[in-house]
């Protein structure tokens, strides 16, 4: 599997949080189970996709005790074109399997164009900024959470939930997702 580590953020504009992946997104094996997941339609690839992660964090000996799971939302135009958030499904049962709460912590309110799209880091960054809005808040403020995701690719998307969570007062955050670019 991946030599993943947690990694920490280090930029001085976004601010702190960890980051935990599951996988490698260059592992051909990897990048079909997500494609297939993500754009085929193969919603029951979730549970497998999600002991990838939940195999990870026993690894790495990180303790989620004390976090809520915060899914990274997709636009409501996209989720009904695909029929499904596939953050969402991963972490109802990650929420399910770790016994911790799931908070709709955030809210997409900017319709983008997919960052597959995108190739250049600054494009990624420009197509994301401002698109996500914080919901929720008296359950986010003051807590520590796990932000879950399918890919960090140049990690615009997840920089920008971060952002936002934090100014909604999130204590600690971390990030799950199954593969990293």
């Amino acid at each position: 599997m991946a030599d993943n580590k947690l990694l920490c953020n280090h930029s001085r504009e976004i601010p702190r949080y960890i980051l935990g992946a599951a996988a490698n997104y260059d592992d051909p094996v990897i990048n079909n189970l997500i494609h297939y997941f993500k754009y085929e339609n193969f919603k029951n690839l979730a549970p497998l996709i999600s002991e990838l992660i939940i195999e990870f964090i026993g690894r790495a000996g990180f303790v989620v005790s004390d976090f809520i799971l915060v899914p990274v939302p997709l636009h409501p135009f996209r989720e009904r074109q695909r029929g499904y958030n596939q953050s969402k499904l991963l972490a109802e049962i990650l929420s399910e399997k770790l016994e911790i709460d799931l908070v709709d912590g955030l809210k997409r309110i900017k319709k983008t164009r997919p960052q597959a799209q995108a190739r250049k880091s600054n494009d990624r960054e420009r197509n994301v900024k401002d698109c996500f809005k914080a919901i929720n808040e008296n359950q986010i403020k003051g807590q520590n959470i796990l932000l879950v995701d399918d890919v960090f690719t140049s990690g615009a998307t997840i920089n920008e939930a971060v952002r936002i969570l934090k100014s909604a007062g999130a204590r600690k955050i971390a990030s799950l997702v199954a593969a990293r670019a």
